[in-house]
This record gives C-alpha cells, sequence and structure tokens, in this order.
C-alpha cells in the first residue's frame, strides 16, 4: 500500500491552513473542434479545466466558470490552439 500525500494550501488573507482533499473528477467531455479530452477537477474548491490530451490547465473560481470554459480549449490550452489552426 502505497503512503498517502497530505495536500496543504494555506489562505494567504487569513494565515490560515486547510488540509486539501484528493482531487475529484466531476466531469469529462470531448471537444468537437479538437477531440481532446477535458475533464473538470474539483481540488479542495479549485475548480480546475484540464487538458487530458495536451496536459495544459486551468484554474478557475467557481464550478460554472470551469464548466463554460471545457467548451474552449484553444483559448486556455496551446496544444489544442495549435491543432484548430492547423485546420
Amino acid at each position: 500500500m502505497e503512503p498517502r500525500v497530505i495536500k496543504i494550501r494555506q489562505n494567504h488573507a487569513t494565515g490560515q491552513k486547510v488540509i486539501l482533499p484528493d482531487p475529484q473528477v466531476i466531469e469529462t467531455r470531448e471537444n468537437r473542434k479538437t477531440g481532446a479530452t477535458i475533464l473538470l477537477v474539483n481540488n479542495g474548491g479549485v475548480w480546475t479545466t484540464t487538458c487530458e490530451t495536451h496536459g495544459a490547465m486551468a484554474e478557475h473560481p467557481t464550478r460554472r466558470m470551469g464548466t463554460s470554459w471545457m467548451a474552449e480549449p484553444m483559448v486556455w490550452c496551446a496544444g489544442c490552439a495549435e491543432e484548430e489552426v492547423a485546420r
């Protein structure tokens, strides 16, 4: 059994340290324009869109914003942008 890694994030406004839960994949989509696999991940209240095809990530303050950015990986993923230009 592998040891569990505990991640800690510090709130810079209050100085309070918070233990982050393990990241959870909330949603997975295949982008129609690029064919890339896009994930929406909740990492302790930080919402991240991840292009699994190219490895790019973008953080968002809310789930709604993260969900909306899943449809536009050409904006935040250089690999998807290059593929779009090549078409």
